[in-house]
């Protein structure tokens, strides 16, 4: 706790501390008792379930126009089993994708810690009878077109991914998020084999950018090509072509130099396992639509359960993110010192 309370600096105005521990420790001397009603079972439970975390602060810096957040969760890394090891444990790298974006972004995620063999370990056993059919035909055809399993497909994915928002397309009939995301790459050779076997048969439209192949597929007559290219071992893909060679071939107004993103910066580019940045207004406006036309499918499709969707949207999920618009801007990130993991953030005041 003094530890803790040392590293806020008497600069806080808000302290939470929690003793993980000493909270487990309580539990199990109280299951054999009934607190507040509860059965000792559920005690007992809850007190043996695996927490890797020791203790946990969190604490917030004031001021007039940007507040600061710290949380900082300690663990023993003597007590992590292997998925925790792999989560908590791995070094912060700095992300070089940051110097390369356009400001014109309303949402930028970050991380070094994506393992999509682990992801996909994690969700077969859930998967229901028809999804584990969709994926048997999936890797059936990998296999017979391409001689890769599924675990080999996934294990050429890198541990980086990042996903950017330039906007929420709101005009069209249904709205649509502009959407970039990037890959690292571990095997480039065998991920455009896969490419190319996925998209053959297609019209695919093949010049370079900036020296870099970009493939487009033309769809609805060119009115959309959802893009791809490999680049210094990343694939990068997107809903459409100018995303892609926005990057490639960047402008003057780059993300780094933008005085909102310089008003959160809490450490964005520094070694970090995860990153976050938004501009809540934008970001909020474009999710109401989106909630809003889903209300609108589910009504359509069930008029019973369209009206209870309705309710639910119209009195609690948009009041709520109307609410978070207070907060124009917002910067994360999160980072592992080997013992303990530190999330820092920073939001700046809608005036």
């Amino acid at each position: 706790y003094r530890d803790f309370r040392k590293r806020a600096r008497n600069k806080d105005d808000l302290f939470v501390y929690l003793d993980i521990s000493g909270l487990q420790r309580m539990l199990k001397g109280s299951a054999g008792s009934v607190v507040k009603d509860m059965p000792s079972g559920i005690l007992k439970q809850i007190a043996s379930v695996n927490v890797p975390f020791q203790s946990f602060a969190l604490f917030r810096q004031p001021g007039r126009t940007v507040r600061k957040y710290t949380s900082i969760a300690r663990f023993d890394p003597e007590h992590l089993n292997s998925l925790q090891t792999a989560m908590y444990k791995r070094k912060p790298v700095r992300n070089v994708m940051l110097a390369g974006l356009p400001a014109d972004l309303i949402a930028y995620f970050w991380t070094n810690n994506f393992d999509a063999r682990a992801l996909w370990n994690s969700m077969k056993d859930e998967l229901s009878r028809r999804d584990s059919e969709l994926i048997d035909s999936i890797k059936y055809w990998l296999r017979k077109n391409t001689g890769y399993t599924l675990n080999e497909t996934l294990a050429m994915l890198g541990r980086q991914l990042s996903l950017n928002i330039a906007e929420i397309n709101t005009s069209g009939f249904f709205p649509v998020p502009r959407l970039t995301c990037r890959i690292q790459i571990v095997d480039s050779q065998g991920i455009r084999k896969i490419l190319q076997k996925v998209l053959a048969g297609l019209q695919i439209r093949n010049d370079a950018v900036a020296g870099v192949p970009v493939y487009s597929v033309i769809l609805a007559g060119g009115l959309m090509q959802p893009s791809y290219a490999l680049v210094d071992d990343f694939l990068l893909f997107a809903d459409s072509r100018q995303q892609i060679e926005t990057i490639l071939r960047p402008g003057r107004n780059m993300l780094l130099q933008d005085d909102q993103f310089r008003k959160v910066d809490v450490g964005l580019t520094q070694p970090n396992n995860f990153v976050f940045f938004s501009r809540n207004a934008e970001l909020i406006d474009g999710l109401k639509e989106l909630i809003s036309w889903a209300g609108t499918i589910i009504a359509i499709r069930d008029e019973q359960a369209g009206a209870k969707s309705k309710i639910l949207i119209d009195r609690v999920a948009l009041p709520v993110l109307d609410g978070l618009k207070m907060y124009k801007v917002k910067g994360a990130r999160e980072y592992s010192t080997g013992h303990e993991l530190i999330m820092e953030s920073a939001v700046l005041l809608e005036k």
